[in-house]
């Protein structure tokens, strides 16, 4: 068989397209990516070169491939696992399905050019959204009910066979199939023909069609050829391909957006790298010219070739510049001044002025030779015989820094005018693909919200559109799609996804939707008084029922002219609505570009809030530990809403809120902050804040409770009064407990509410913000807090947050300020003659305000003391000791703790982290069982107060460092002193001075610890301590001022070795180092000497 003949065979990885002629011509594809449905595209003028090329109705003829195991897994994916048997079965299953796929795989390109004979079975991939065609046996079709569906497949099965049988007499079983010949396509399972169902419409619009599998059909498919099997290779550009254009001289993408209109440029990226500046604007679609209009080829240096635009399907064209307006002409360099009015633009249809050729880089090029697809080419337009060139002409002439530039075309070529060919992977032409399919949906369903003639059959596509968008953000391909709310908050969005969603103008369309009176027109949630706080669904599902996006063509088809009734119409739009939220929460998840272009409808989003529609959810994911937004997008409206939604709702939810617009990356932002403290503590809003006072040595709650009365006496006139509640704080949480019910409050309510209270007033005071500060402080004095904080009947967190509000209010303010631990610099006169222990701690001299101040803690110090040497630290408390632990170190950077005190509380804070240690410490096992499991749980809640620790350890050593500083100069002045004045000074001769240094040297040697019960010394390493009177000695003396621990040393070096042996490597870096301090006391003792003064 020759050449010419082999072409018109139908062989194995043909791409083909499929047409028929049922009343009118078409041809077999979909109507998007989104859906799974296969259509018939028809064309008004019969041409079928104008939609063989559409990207929707291209298929790869595939062998027969297996699925048995693949089949199996997915089935047993959808059962409960409910033993360890049925989890390494699972495992099993999957892994011999992955090896299915492979062997699959490796058929298929073995089979490649093999030749197609009737009788033999194919199987047909959609080419675009990378699906197989599938005969769905359990699935009545919709139009014709005695056929069966045919969808496309992501995965296949044995319903995707089929056979291919001659549709006339003149061809027999056996024969090749040729391109050209009318086939008839039959499953293999079931016995049904690829079918093609046409309805007239009797409203005299389009006919309805339909593709489904049916007995007995006699429809028969035309096979066309769109792109040889022999012409599909591997790192050779071809028709069909999608690239990018990249100018490697000015390192700019070629770029198609809308500017007044579709506008071709090169897009100036301020990235340090260049090509990573990709965008979805940026892909094109090569057609490479053949002489049958239907076909493509593989990509020769003398073909011809046109540039679709992947995302808008316009065509690169040329066109002159008649246009120019005299400010872009002065903003032309002498270079473009010079070129021919020529410049590139987009054609809609593919004229001859969109027709180019590609000319190779390298002069030794073969002019039949293939085109690889990473190659350097310059452009040369056919129809104009100019070459295209990079200008220094800006489009966007009214913004700062353009950053799009019009290429032109002139007679001359440049060496220099040349793109570089950057292909692109299939995946991301088939997200594009996906985006594309989606906004032209959203766009029209859209257009039905506006106009509010929405049907039910838009609801539900509306719907199932959404839920794909969010899928589509996480790829859902690779999750178990269950709950799509439950799902949210363990996955990770897809960077490039979400750039998508931008650029395609998408999440424009979704605000359009919330702009629309159809979202508008739900009521807001109705006023819920602190007794009857409640909510009929919780926020992570607000419709868990709603079959909204089962799968419609499991369903009669409905004619969709019927609107939706009024009851469940609210209840559906309500669900979009929270589809749509759900949307935007995903796109802008870990992406600050998407994160500054939702924050600009902030106030649509504001309206919303209350509709339960999961506004309020989307805008607290939008602005935490978002700084620059908290402080360019709130503002006192916004505060102003949320202060709204507590007073309609009583909910302490919007306390939350409000305390998570305090804080941005655990640093208090003083805007909000400030913003809040105006808004919220106002005198006509004290009755949305629970009062704490103090009666009785015991601690009670005072709030308002608005109720709605109706007054018989004046024609049921309704009444609404503030009932004064009070209740004692012990008996509020034994009740919470209890779950016990008031009939004027809901006491687990009520304490929920208190709890966000504390929380968000500990938030507003965060970084010494004196408008809360002032306000709070004489509402809760520290005896007052105390109480909450050292009451055992009170839950461990609020005791923890009433722990933080204490620091945050009382301690962290004027006039505490963080001590320098070691000081340098020392005046003469104010340094203490006496050098002992109890000096040093005499020495330390504090102003009248700061010996007020610590006296009004004593109370606190006592406490955390008391904490400490109890035995309640346990994976229980771990809220509270951490709040206690950051008490702890305030207190002693403000210098609140004496020596002694602060060397005894290092000694406990080093024991507790040792037991710490001792129970955390994770086993190294090769399964993760669930003990282990839990056990690192444990541990995991004990790193941040175990890093808070180490830092007063820190602190703790370099008291230590500056106490062995004080002594010896002490001591220096004490034998100073026997001179009488500073002329006797200036007359000591050099062997007195150096007598007066040795002394000074033997008494800071003589300051090391008792070593005769320490077993980590020798008796050589204790003669090494003897003093020494001369620098001729050679030992190096170890010097260890103050015992630390208590144990000589001992207890330090076992818990910093054991945090050394931690998963978490902040701890490992920080008990290294420590580790490193405790056993090199006298280096660090020499150096700080040598720098005092």
């Amino acid at each position: 068989m020759d050449k010419e003949q082999e072409s018109v065979v139908l062989s194995i990885g043909d791409c083909i397209t499929l047409s028929v002629e049922a009343g009118l011509f078409g041809i077999l594809g979909t109507h998007g990516q989104i859906e799974t449905e296969l259509n018939v595209v028809t064309s008004a003028s019969n041409d079928p070169s104008s939609i063989c090329k559409l990207r929707d109705c291209r298929f790869m003829v595939l062998p027969m491939c297996r699925y048995t195991a693949a089949v199996t897994y997915r089935k047993s994916r959808k059962k409960v696992v409910e033993s360890m048997f049925d989890t390494v079965y699972l495992a099993k299953l999957q892994k011999a399905a992955e090896y299915e796929r492979q062997l699959n795989a490796l058929e298929n390109v073995k089979a490649v050019g093999l030749t197609v004979h009737y009788g033999s079975i194919i199987q047909l991939l959609h080419v675009k959204s990378n699906r197989i065609v599938t005969f769905k046996k359990q699935r009545p079709a919709c139009l014709e009910r005695s056929a069966v569906q045919v969808l496309l497949d992501e995965c296949g099965t044995d319903g995707s066979w089929m056979c291919v049988q001659p549709c006339y007499k003149h061809r027999q079983m056996g024969d090749p199939v040729v391109i050209g010949d009318h086939v008839l396509l039959t499953s293999v399972r079931t016995g049904h023909v690829l079918n093609v169902t046409n309805l007239p419409n009797l409203l005299g619009t389009d006919p309805q069609c339909e593709v489904n599998g049916l007995q007995d059909s006699l429809t028969s498919w035309r096979l066309s050829l769109y792109l040889h099997h022999k012409d599909n290779v591997e790192h050779v550009l071809k028709g069909g391909d999608v690239i990018r254009l990249f100018h490697t001289e000015s390192e700019r993408f070629l770029t198609c957006d809308e500017y007044n209109g579709h506008q071709v440029f090169l897009r100036t990226t301020y990235r340090a790298a260049a090509t990573t500046a990709t965008s979805s604007k940026a892909l094109w679609e090569v057609e490479v010219i053949h002489r049958d209009p239907t076909r493509t080829e593989a990509a020769r240096w003398n073909s011809l070739y046109r540039l679709r635009h992947l995302a808008t399907g316009l065509y690169l064209s040329v066109e002159p510049n008649l246009g120019e307006s005299s400010a872009t002409t002065s903003s032309m360099d002498n270079r473009d001044k010079l070129i021919s009015p020529l410049f590139l633009t987009m054609a809609t249809k593919p004229t001859i002025d969109t027709v180019f050729e590609l000319e190779s880089t390298t002069a030794a090029s073969n002019a039949n030779g293939l085109v690889p697809d990473r190659s350097f080419v310059r452009l040369r337009h056919v129809n104009s015989a100019t070459w295209v060139q990079s200008t220094s002409v800006a489009i966007d002439i009214t913004v700062d820094r353009p950053i799009m530039h019009k290429l032109g075309c002139v007679p001359l070529k440049a060496d220099k005018e040349t793109f570089s060919i950057v292909p692109v992977s299939a995946t991301v032409v088939r997200e594009l693909d996906f985006a594309n399919d989606a906004i032209k949906q959203l766009v029209s369903l859209a257009c039905a919200f506006e106009e509010n003639t929405i049907t039910d059959k838009m609801v539900r596509m509306l719907a199932c559109l959404l839920v794909e968008l969010v899928w589509f953000l996480v790829d859902g391909s690779k999750l178990d799609r269950g709950n799509l709310f439950h799902l949210l908050d363990d996955v990770v969005a897809s960077r490039e996804r979400q750039k998508l969603l931008r650029e395609q103008n998408i999440i424009e369309q979704i605000f359009r939707l919330l702009r629309s009176p159809v979202i508008s027109s739900l009521e807001p949630c109705e006023r819920r008084p602190m007794a009857a706080n409640w909510r009929t669904h919780t926020e992570s599902d607000p419709f868990p029922n709603n079959d909204l996006t089962t799968d419609a063509s499991s369903s009669p088809n409905r004619s969709g002219s019927t609107l939706v009734s009024t009851r469940s119409r609210l209840d559906q739009v309500r669900y979009i609505g929270a589809l749509c939220y759900r949307v935007l929460n995903m796109a802008q998840k870990g992406y600050r570009k998407n994160q500054e272009y939702i924050a600009q409808q902030l106030s649509l989003m504001q309206s919303h809030i209350g509709l339960g529609i999961l506004a309020s959810d989307t805008i607290a994911a939008l602005l935490h530990n978002n700084r620059m937004l908290l402080e360019k997008h709130v503002t006192t409206r916004e505060v102003e809403t949320f202060i709204k939604l507590l007073r309609a709702n009583y909910d302490g939810r919007f306390l939350k809120y409000l305390a998570d617009l305090c804080i941005s990356n655990d640093r208090a932002v003083a805007v909000t902050q400030e913003l809040i403290c105006h808004s919220l503590l106002r005198e006509e809003n004290e009755d949305l804040l629970i009062k704490t006072i103090s009666e009785d040595e015991q601690v009670f709650l005072l709030w308002t409770k608005p109720e709605v009365l109706t007054d018989s006496s004046q024609n049921n006139t309704v009444v609404e009064i503030n009932r004064h509640m009070k209740i004692s704080l012990v008996e509020l949480c034994q009740a919470a407990r209890h779950h016990s019910t008031n009939e004027l409050f809901h006491p687990t309510h009520v304490l929920d509410y208190y709890q966000k209270q504390i929380h968000l007033f500990a938030q507003m005071c965060r970084e010494r913000q004196y408008i809360a500060i002032n306000y709070l402080t004489s509402k809760l004095p520290i005896s007052l807090l105390l109480k909450c904080i050292d009451n055992e009947q009170v839950p461990e967190e609020l005791r923890a947050l009433h722990c933080k509000l204490l620091l945050h209010l009382h301690l962290d303010r004027a006039p505490q300020d963080i001590i320098q631990p070691i000081q340098y610099v020392r005046i003469w006169r104010n340094i203490s003659l006496e050098y002992q222990f109890d000096s040093y701690e005499s020495s330390d001299v504090q102003t009248l305000e700061m010996t007020h101040n610590r006296d009004q803690f004593t109370p606190v110090i006592e406490f955390v003391n008391r904490y400490f040497n109890s035995g309640d630290l346990c994976t229980a408390h771990a809220s509270l000791t951490l709040e206690v632990v950051s008490l702890a170190r305030c207190l002693v950077y403000f210098g609140f703790y004496q020596l002694s005190s602060l060397l005894s509380l290092g000694q406990r804070l080093l024991f507790i982290v040792d037991q710490w240690a001792c129970r955390g410490q994770p086993r190294i096992v090769p399964d993760n069982s669930s003990g282990s499991n839990q056990r690192t749980g444990k541990s995991q809640d004990y790193v941040e107060p175990t890093l808070k620790i180490l830092e007063i350890v820190k602190f703790i050593m370099d008291v230590r460092l500056d106490h062995a500083i004080h002594c010896v100069v002490a001591f220096y002045q004490k034998k100073i002193e026997c001179f009488s004045s500073d002329s006797c000074l200036e007359k000591l001769s050099q062997n007195e001075e150096c007598s007066l240094i040795n002394e000074c040297i033997e008494f800071a040697l003589q300051m090391k610890p008792d070593t005769t019960d320490c077993p980590y010394f020798t008796e050589s390493d204790k003669k090494s301590f003897k003093p020494v009177s001369d620098g001729k000695s050679s030992s190096s003396p170890r010097l260890e001022l103050l015992d630390i621990d208590g144990q000589k040393g001992r207890l330090m070096t076992t818990v910093m070795a054991r945090l050394f042996l931690s998963p978490h490597k902040n701890l490992v870096t920080e008990s290294l180092e420590l580790l490193f301090r405790q056993h090199g006391q006298y280096e660090e003792f020499s150096i700080a000497m040598r720098q005092a003064r």
